[in-house]
Formats: structure tokens, C-alpha cells, sequence
């Protein structure tokens, strides 16, 4: 167990399985956690004059269209 968490103090991750099904995850503390500072992105993101328009028919169509393959 101590090599184990060495090796994960030293920056590698370990998917744990059961049956061959991955149950958990092993990674070091801090791991893909980005520090969020509210309005970070100020200036770094626009959304154009005509975000809230309604789409154009054929654009809302194709996202309204119903999906062959979820029929029962």
C-alpha cells in the first residue's frame, strides 16, 4: 500500500476495478481541481448581439427532429 501511494503522491492515477468494472478512481489530492475566481473569463468571452433570437426554422428543426434509433 505504501508503494502505492507513493506513486500517487508522485502524480500517477489508478482506475480500481471489481469484476472488470472500474468502482473508483485513485488520484493525487488536487487532481484536475482548477482554483475558480468568479468572473475570471471577464473580457475573454462574448456572446453576440442576437444570442437570445430564436434559432432559424431549419437549425430548430434538425435539433427538434426525433431520433430513429430511441424508438421502441
Amino acid at each position: 500500500m505504501a508503494e502505492i501511494l507513493a506513486r500517487v503522491k508522485a502524480g500517477e492515477s489508478f482506475v480500481i476495478t471489481q469484476r472488470g468494472r472500474a468502482v473508483a478512481c485513485l488520484v493525487p489530492v488536487g487532481f484536475g481541481i482548477e482554483t475558480r475566481r468568479p468572473a475570471m473569463a471577464a473580457g475573454r468571452v462574448r456572446a453576440g448581439d442576437d444570442f437570445d433570437e430564436p434559432l432559424p426554422e431549419d437549425l430548430l428543426g434538425a435539433f427538434e427532429q426525433e431520433d430513429p434509433a430511441r424508438r421502441s
